[in-house]
Order: structure tokens, then sequence, then C-alpha cells
């Protein structure tokens, strides 16, 4: 098993692997002005380390192949060195492709550079002789180095940040990685490449397509990214839509973009009117000026403005991997609790707890791949803190959530569920935006319980005392706490999914835009029971079904609904679990009895017989 350090939620937040914080000293160019940075990193966010814990030679990648680059000259390259203690034989190098000779070793076919490492520098710069020209063919940027002694610090050596970018991480070793692989679905090297040849006022652009209900008016989001030396201060546009064209607009940036790095990006809106009649309307636009000068790229960018007859409600789903081990996790837990709280009745949230007493799912089972704890994953696709979203600190999840839910949903949906016979039935029902279903899509449903509850669980906190956290009103409850919480009421628990028992439903092509489609769970009681024989139905009352429209082309979620699960008490008199109808008294080591756990070492006993000791 590899060893794999970095987690945006916790290098950004705690910099428990930080290694460069912005500032940090990239020399800045040979060039000065005449040069832009090409990089992941771009100096600004925070770096994590990558490794396989083996002592072994190690060649890593980024590839350059924005046709925006072809004709530039590559000046200089630096690359992060995590810890120098116990490397050996850098080697800086340019590459057309990703070779390894008989012995598997690297062979680049450009260039190769020895450089020197250093016990006090953490960048190291390599200057070209002659600088290189990028082809239409693109470039791979690599370094390599040996682990010569192994030792704590250099078992993770490779500086990654936490960008997913196409061909942004490639990675060979001689022992782990006998062949290149692409891992950019984890991260993005930290490679920074010094760029020469740009215009001053260069920049393109892109368009989201727009989705809108007929009658309405809309806004299209235009995302612009500078290619030019003098940054971007102000744009020039001009679009046409269904051959209409508009006159040309200008937009002065409240956040100019710098022109030190190639790539940084703007975005804002333009407002459109509306339009009465259903149907698809091309729009294009280009970007004519920046900073008051013609631009000096072709930049032009093409979107639809899908005007529907009725715009579906988009309910983003968060879904929460979290367990009780996590002294961390609070921090979902209370995320989760919140928009719960805010949003009652669009939120939908499902925890999937691991390694604790709540988990029923097993963790190859999880519907995304989560490599830290806690994290969240909005329509199974955006990756997240549960707590703070995008945000640095703070409760910054409403934010991020309501814009997913501007995401277009391409149809309605709603659900209904009952408990009877000690089986759950729930009913779905889609209704499409436009006439015929595009693309495939199916439901899954998953069974969900609230105030699930044990005075055995005992949840990790690390935020007791946390200064970072003193003045964070929504976390005083685990500020204040000790290092362990008890007491805790459980929500959105999942409990089961048809997806593991085979029972999702298709929605059927055709032009059948409402459809209806019914699943029945395994009866209840053959759940598997939690950790310590604790039924997981502990109230049947407090059980929902969510019903999540499935992409099968993404595997995203396109859209959800959710509904309390109804029953006749009469007839599910076994489902409750008598866990919760067990009166509890509470003594101190003396043995004196007091109404709640106090710090230290507390005796709770049961009125079953039973007792057990909790360290709060």
């Amino acid at each position: 098993m590899f060893a794999f350090r970095l987690s945006l939620a916790v290098v950004s937040l705690f910099s428990c692997v930080a290694l460069l914080a912005q500032g940090s000293s990239p020399s800045g160019g040979v060039e000065g002005a005449s040069t832009m940075h090409y990089s992941h990193h771009k100096n600004e966010t925070m770096i994590g380390t990558f490794g396989t814990g083996k002592k072994e030679n190690y060649d890593v990648a980024m590839r350059l192949a924005d046709p925006a680059l072809v004709g530039k000259t590559i000046h200089q390259i630096e690359v992060p060195i995590a810890r120098p203690d116990g490397l050996s034989n850098l080697r800086v190098w340019l590459s057309k492709a990703l070779t390894l000779n008989g012995s598997r070793q690297n062979v680049p076919d450009i260039i190769s550079i020895d450089a020197e490492l250093s016990d006090s520098t953490q960048w190291i710069g390599v200057e070209l002789a002659e600088p290189y020209t990028i082809t239409d063919e693109g470039v791979y940027v690599g370094y390599s180095f040996d682990i010569t002694a192994l030792n704590e610090s250099n078992q993770s050596p490779v500086a990654l940040t936490p960008v997913q970018a196409v061909e942004s991480f490639f990675i060979h070793s001689s022992r782990t990685y006998r062949s290149w692989v692409d891992e950019s679905e984890i991260a993005a090297s930290a490679i920074i490449v010094y760029i020469g040849g740009f215009a001053d006022n260069a920049a393109s652009v892109s368009l989201d397509d727009v989705n809108v209900q007929k009658g309405d008016s809309a806004e299209m989001k235009v995302t612009i990214e500078n290619h030019g030396l003098a940054g971007v201060q102000s744009v020039g546009y001009q679009w046409t839509m269904d051959n209409v064209q508009c006159t040309m607009s200008e937009v002065v940036l409240d956040n100019p973009l710098s022109g030190d790095v190639f790539g940084r990006q703007y975005s804002f809106r333009i407002p459109l009117a509306p339009i009465s009649e259903a149907g698809r309307y091309p729009l294009t636009l280009e970007l004519t000026h920046i900073n008051g000068q013609p631009n000096a790229e072709s930049a032009t960018a093409e979107a639809v403005v899908n005007v529907l007859n009725k715009m579906p409600r988009h309910r983003a789903v968060v879904e929460e991997y979290t367990g009780l081990w996590c002294g961390y996790c609070p921090r979902g837990f209370v995320g989760m609790e919140l928009m719960s709280e805010r949003y009652p009745d669009d939120f939908i949230g499902l925890a999937y707890h691991q390694g604790d007493s709540m988990q029923t799912i097993g963790d190859q089972a999880f519907p995304s791949s989560v490599s830290g704890f806690p994290t969240a994953f909005i329509d199974r696709w955006y990756e997240t803190d549960p707590y703070h979203g995008d945000w640095d600190r703070g409760f910054g999840m409403p934010l991020l959530w309501e814009e997913r839910c501007r995401d277009y949903a391409p149809a309605d949906i709603e659900v209904v569920a009952q408990l009877a016979d000690d089986a759950v039935t729930a009913t779905v029902t889609t209704e499409f935006a436009e006439a015929e279903v595009v693309g495939d899509y199916h439901v899954e449903f998953v069974l969900v319980e609230d105030g699930m509850q044990s005075m055995y669980w005992v949840q990790s906190n690390y935020f007791s005392g946390d200064p970072a956290y003193a003045s964070d009103s929504n976390m005083e409850h685990f500020y204040n706490e000790s290092s362990y919480a008890i007491g805790l009421v459980f929500n959105d628990v999942v409990i089961a999914s048809s997806r593991l028992s085979g029972g999702d439903v298709a929605i059927r092509r055709g032009n059948e835009a409402l459809q209806t489609q019914t699943y029945t769970f395994a009866s209840v009681s053959t759940i598997p029971e939690l950790m310590g024989g604790t039924p997981v139905v502990q109230d049947a009352s407090k059980l929902r079904v969510v019903a999540l429209l499935i992409d099968e082309a993404t595997g995203k979620i396109a859209n959800a609904a959710k509904c309390k699960v109804e029953y006749d008490e009469s007839g599910i008199a076994g489902v409750q679990s008598s866990e919760l109808r067990v009166q509890n008294t509470v003594y101190d080591l003396s043995g004196r009895r007091i109404d709640l756990p106090q710090r230290g070492i507390n005796i709770i006993r049961r009125s079953d017989g039973r007792a057990v000791k909790v360290v709060k």
C-alpha cells in the first residue's frame, strides 16, 4: 500500500502535512515580467505529500498540452522537494513521451539536467541553457530522484497540491509503480514551469449551458482565463443568440487577474431576457478586448440556452463519510445537523459510517472513493468538507450546496414509502423536463434512520479547546466538550440501499416523461444487527427513504427526493428496539448518583442489570 498524506480538508484547514504556504519561495522566473509561471500549485494552495513508504527511485511528471502554450518557450523549471533528507540524484527533465528502457528506468527524450539538493531548500530551480519551444504535441515536465536512506520524514517525498486536473500527476517508481501511472484523480504535481513568449493582453473564454423555464429570465455564466503578461482588469465581449447579435459590452473585474500566473480564472454572469417558446437556442460569445486592447488570442465559445416548459427542482444530495473513531468528524456531524435545520424540506443528507457501531455497508461498497475522514460528496461528484465546504473556516456548506442546487436537473422526482409486514416498500415518480428521456437513468433507494443513539457510542473529538474554533458558535458544544463526546443523537444514518441488493429500478426509454416505479426492501428484521447485537431499526417512526435519480453515463446523482416511512404501529410491534426503553442511571467513581456524566470516569448502570464505564 502506498502512503498518501494529502487531503484537501486536512491540508487547508489544519496544515497537518503542509510544506509551503502562499508566499513561500519559488524564485519568480529568470526573466521577471517577461515570463508567466504555469502550475497547478499557482503559489497559493497548500501542499501535501504522497509516497510509497519504500526505499526506491521516483519519477514524477505532468503534461503541458494547452493549445495556448504552443509556440511559447520554457525557460526554467522549479520542483518542490518535500524532505531533502535521504534523497539523492535529483534530475529535472523534459520529454515528448513517458518511456522506460529495458531496465525500467525513465528515459527523457528532450533534456535531463542534474540538480543540486540542499538541506534547507524546498524549491529546486533549474534554468535551461536554451529555452525549449512547446509544440502542438505538448510536453511532459518532470523530475526524478532516489531514496538512498529511508526514514520517517521521506516515506512520502512527492509534493502535490489538492487540485484535480487532466494529466497533472504521473508517477513511476522502481518497486511500486513499475510502469508510468496517471494518478491525476488524486491530486496534481506542484511543479512550476516558467514560460515566455506571451502577449500582454490575452485571454480565453468558456460558457456554461443554460436551462430555464419559458417566460423566466436567466443568466449565463462566463469564465475567462488569463493568458497575458498584463493580467486582466477588464474584458470586452459581444454575443449572438439564435442568430441575433447583441451589442458589445464591457465588464470591469472586481478582483483583477494578475499576469504572473498562466490560467488564473474569473467568472461573471450575463443576463438573458425571457423567451416565450420552448426550444434549444444556440449562443456564441466572442471575447474581443482585454484591458481595452484587442485580445491577442481568438477567443470564442458556444453554448445552448435550453428553454423548457417546466424547470425541475434540483435537490442536491450531500453524502458524508464519518466514524466515531474520527476526531475531526464532529465537524461533519455539526454540518449535517445545521443543513437539516436550515433547509428542512430540501436538504438531503446521507451519512455513511465507517469502523463504528453504525456501519452497515462495507467500505468497498461505499458509492464514492474516500481517502480521508470526514469528507463529503455532493451528488457523487463534487468532493468537499461537510462543514466548511470550500471555505478555510466557518460554516461554508450552505453557499456551496445552494450553488449545486442551481445545477440543471433533468427531471422532478418524488417518493413515498410504507412499512408493513416488516418490509419497506417505496414508490418513486419521475417527470422529465423534456418529453423524451435523454440518456439512461435508474433510481437507487436508500433506507435512512434518524435519532440513533446508544450509551456505548463515544465520539472522538479533536475540537476540545481548539483555539481555531473558539469563536465559532456552531462548534461550541464540541469546543467545550472533552476529547470524547457521549450522548450524541445521530441522524441521516444509511442502513440499507437497493444498489447493493440488485433492486435499483431503471427509467424506461421512450416518450414517457412521467414514470412511476416501486421497490420493496428486504424485511427490516434481516438487516444486519449493529455491533453488540443492537437492532439497526431502533425506532420505526424515524425511518426515511431517499430516492436517488442516477445518471448512468456519469454515475452522478441527477436529482433526489426524501420521505418519511409511514406505518401502522399495530403491525410492527417487534420492530422498535428495546435499547431505547432501557433506563440508565449515572454514578461517579465514589458511587454517588449524578444527573449527567461529568468529566472523567462515569459508571452507567442500566435497568437490565448491565453496567459500563464511560470516559467524558
